[in-house]
């Protein structure tokens, strides 16, 4: 191959400029690696500090859903197995409006889980944790601040974490977050949440929903 000085200068200068581009691309991605893995693993510290929501949250809501059962015989014994049919609820574009407008939309399934996780935000009361379905006051209030922190969490948190880290490492938690969704529009019918909700859960509900 024969060419130039001017040619071999030009295979050059673009050998260099090819040179940078790749190196930039690279500290580029090392970087943005770099911050996802501290996301992740930031995100898997916050969620343990929140092991006494979770604990509180799960055994106050199986304990009303024992109590749901024995008055509505016929539902299954197992709540997981009505969430994977019910899934994540359908959104509405504001959602102290979700009752009027997807309400009416709902599948039989999820018209039995919305119908459970109303019960615990009845309305008629002057606080939002009105006992409901709870045996008391003070397990509704528990309940409904493990709910809101957890809820929080997930919503906000979980903003920059991918989404194969959810699937590798958190599938366990897709009931929670499903339920964590239905929760937030029965709280929302009460105390007239304006705008869409906390959409970010919303998705993390919707990409769990095995339906």
């Amino acid at each position: 191959m024969t060419g130039g000085p001017e040619l071999w200068g030009n295979v050059a200068q673009w050998a260099s400029a090819i040179g940078t581009t790749l190196g930039i691309a690279l500290t580029g991605y090392t970087l943005f690696k770099r911050h996802r893995d501290e996301r992740i693993l930031e995100f898997d510290r916050l969620y343990r500090d929140h092991r006494g929501d979770l604990q509180d949250f799960w055994e106050l809501l199986l304990r009303a859903w024992s109590r749901h059962r024995a008055a509505n015989p016929g539902l299954p014994e197992n709540l997981s197995t009505l969430i994977a049919a019910a899934g994540a609820p359908p959104r509405a574009a504001a959602i102290r409006d979700w009752a009027r407008v997807s309400e009416p939309t709902l599948t039989p399934d999820q018209r039995v889980l919305w119908e459970f996780v109303h019960r615990f935000y009845p309305g008629g009361s002057d606080t939002a944790w009105a006992k409901g379905i709870l045996s008391s006051d003070a397990d509704a209030r528990r309940f409904h601040e493990a709910r809101g922190r957890l809820a929080w969490f997930w919503n906000t948190e979980s903003m920059g974490v991918p989404d194969w880290h959810f699937d590798e490492h958190h599938a366990d938690d897709g009931d929670l977050v499903v339920l964590l969704a239905w929760l937030e529009i029965a709280l929302a019918q009460v105390i007239r949440v304006a705008g869409p909700g906390r959409v970010r859960l919303w998705r993390l509900a919707e990409r769990v929903d095995t339906r």
